[in-house]
C-alpha cells in the first residue's frame, strides 16, 4: 500500500503483469504475483484501456467525460477513487521523467 496521493497533473500508466480479458462484457483481471483477480464493469474496463501508455490524469478525465454523458466534476472524483484505488492495489504507477 502507498501513501501518495494522486494529483490530477499527475502521469500515470499500468503497473506491474497483469492478465486481463473480456468475459460477458466486462473485465476480468488477474494479477499473477499477488494471486488477486478483479471484475471492471463498463466504465472502469475503458479507464484501464486508456492506462495502457502513459497519462495525465486531467487528460484522462477530459476523455472520458467526452465519451460518456457524466459532469466533469463527478468524473474527476470517480477517477480519483478508482485511481487511488489501482494505486494501492499495486496496480498502478505513476511515471516520472517521461518514463514509467
Amino acid at each position: 500500500m502507498t501513501d501518495l496521493t494522486l494529483e490530477p497533473h499527475m502521469r500515470v500508466c499500468r503497473a506491474g503483469d497483469i492478465l486481463d480479458d473480456d468475459l460477458d462484457g466486462e473485465l476480468v483481471m488477474m494479477d499473477i504475483e499477488r494471486g488477486s483477480y478483479f471484475g471492471l464493469n463498463k466504465t472502469a474496463t475503458r479507464i484501464w484501456a486508456l492506462l495502457e501508455q502513459p497519462v495525465v490524469i486531467k487528460d484522462l478525465c477530459e476523455q472520458l467525460t467526452s465519451e460518456f454523458n457524466v459532469p466533469a466534476e463527478q468524473c474527476s472524483k470517480e477517477v480519483s477513487v478508482f485511481l487511488q484505488n489501482l494505486l494501492a492495489r499495486g496496480l498502478l504507477q505513476v511515471v516520472t521523467d517521461g518514463r514509467s
